[in-house]
């Protein structure tokens, strides 16, 4: 891709986080992806957007998901376990992707991972956060892309699957209302 093409390319990239880039920043982009062919540079911004997230990747993180092939489900675990570790970092959990989320949250939650002394989490819970996003990678892809698309048809249908709460109160109203036909029942039978 000449220059010019890829510079549009980046600039596109950001547009899709509502950020238009700097000359410079355009400049190290594009100075870090010029080695990528066209084939790797689209599956390195396909790839990104796909993981959604609230920020764009960094050069680098374009330039791994490039070189990567599109099943390298190790690859992309590494990089939601260091996006993870970012919103640790930051105690932000609005920086994770839905898929790293969801994973996350299969682990015990954000609050469970910020607690964890660094120990067990750079021995333990990495093991296991890499493990289980690596299974979903290749095992259940169209899982994680629902994950990864919130607007997507089966993230919109868990959007509307009821709280636990909701249940319950349906429960004590359905109850309610048997208790009050019951004494008409009764009434009825002894006449």
């Amino acid at each position: 891709m000449d220059a010019a093409n890829l510079t549009r390319t980046i600039s596109r990239y950001f547009a899709t986080f509502g950020r238009k880039p700097d000359a410079e920043i355009l400049e190290a982009y594009a100075r870090a992806l010029r080695c990528l062919d066209d084939q790797q540079l689209a599956r390195a911004f396909q790839a990104a957007i796909e993981r959604g997230g609230a920020h764009p990747l960094s050069a680098a993180e374009l330039l791994q998901l490039g070189r990567q092939g599109p099943d390298d489900a190790d690859a992309r675990a590494l990089l939601a376990f260091e996006e993870l570790e970012r919103a640790l970092d930051a105690n932000k959990p609005s920086l994770m992707s839905p898929a790293t989320a969801a994973v996350a949250r299969s682990l015990g939650g954000f609050d469970v991972l910020w607690r964890t002394p660094i120990d067990e989490f750079n021995r333990w819970k990495r093991k296991d956060f890499l493990e289980a996003y690596a299974t979903l990678v290749r095992t259940k892809p169209e899982r994680l892309e629902a994950l990864a698309a919130p607007n997507s048809e089966l993230a919109v249908a868990f959007k509307k699957l009821p709280t636990r709460a909701e249940p319950a109160q349906l429960e004590r109203q359905n109850r309610q209302a048997v208790k009050q036909h019951q004494p008409e029942q009764n009434t009825q039978t002894e006449q």
